[in-house]
């Protein structure tokens, strides 16, 4: 399945949006690859911030699981996505976060760090090889402008009144360009001339 990457992508906050799916790396398009999606989720974790870790995190263990044991995909292309968090004015973090302002902060890197707990204690019980912690962070305001309301719409994913699961598609579908992008600019290999 070279063809396939796993993609989980997780917004933070008070109520933490999160969406999943696997997607066609070859396909020309984001909205190519989000319509034709296999196993699509959604959902939103709510509680503390420790609370919210463990639930995702198991969330990610069954995703992670279902990517490479059950779809046989590399280790190597299941990712995370995970909205990076910016302190900006006093009022705004405290209208966005209620009484916590940094729980979108504790839960991004709260995830890294259960992430590598988990890793550790693979190995340390000689389980095989870990796989990598492929956790990448991206910040709100490009994951917005890239993946408008109208564009998740269109690409079959939008959840009227939830805004914190759209979001986590939003972060999906920023990474899916770039990757797509990334893939698109490498040089393709060539036929070897025969003499």
């Amino acid at each position: 399945m070279d063809n396939l990457i796993g993609v989980m992508g997780v917004d933070p906050g008070g109520t933490t949006g999160i969406a999943w799916g696997v997607f066609d790396k070859e396909a020309k398009t984001v909205e190519e690859a989000i319509k034709g999606v296999y196993v699509p989720g959604w959902g939103s974790e709510s509680g503390s911030a420790r609370a919210q870790i463990v639930a995702i995190g198991k969330r990610w263990r069954r995703f992670y699981h279902d990517c490479v044991f059950r779809l046989g995909i590399s280790p190597y292309s299941v990712h995370q996505v995970v909205e990076d968090f910016s302190l900006t004015t006093h009022r705004e973090v405290s209208a966005r976060a209620g009484k916590d302002p940094l729980i979108s902060a504790r839960i991004g890197w709260g995830l890294w760090g259960y992430r590598t707990g988990q890793l550790h204690e693979w190995e340390r019980h000689e389980l095989g090889p870990a796989g990598p912690i492929l956790l990448h962070f991206q910040m709100p305001a490009q994951a917005k402008s890239f993946a408008t309301d109208a564009r998740l719409k269109t690409y079959g994913v939008h959840k009227s009144g939830k805004p914190h699961q759209n979001d986590a598609w939003r972060h999906i579908a920023l990474y899916l360009s770039t990757t797509m992008k990334q893939q698109a600019s490498r040089p393709r290999a060539r036929a070897r001339r025969t003499r």
